[in-house]
């Protein structure tokens, strides 16, 4: 049984993030002659499969990705196995990796413009 205080936080979700999913889906079915699967009918098109297609192509492939990156990453990683097991889950957890890296390219291009002699501006200055 829920306790006493979850019921609030349910019921706000239930408000916030269910309630227009639901209304989403009645009125998928709902048009201006009343009710019609027309909306559903137009994802047969083509251009929709298409797009479906590779959507489901990608999302394939990165999960075959991640599976092959994760899991022999997890074994290597479970206790007991690895020697310094504080640095290699310190290396597991850094944040924003990807925005590090980018960070980094960021820099190493405003370099090579300061280095070939052009004006480099590291905020844009204020009209005036």
């Amino acid at each position: 049984m829920l306790g006493g205080l979850a019921v609030p936080g349910l019921v706000l979700i239930g408000i916030v993030a269910l309630a227009p999913i639901v209304w989403l889906f009645w009125l998928s079915f709902r048009d201006a002659d009343g009710m019609t699967l027309a909306h559903y009918a137009r994802l047969l098109h083509p251009s929709y499969l298409i797009t479906l297609g590779s959507t489901f192509e990608l999302s394939l492939l990165v999960t075959i990705i991640c599976i092959l990156l994760g899991y022999p990453l997890a074994l290597r990683h479970r206790p007991g196995t690895v020697p310094h097991r504080r640095a290699a889950a310190a290396s597991c957890t850094i944040p924003n990796l990807d925005l590090a890296a980018g960070a980094l390219l960021r820099v190493a291009r405003l370099a090579a413009t300061a280095r070939a002699g052009k004006h480099v501006a590291l905020r844009p200055r204020p009209h005036r």
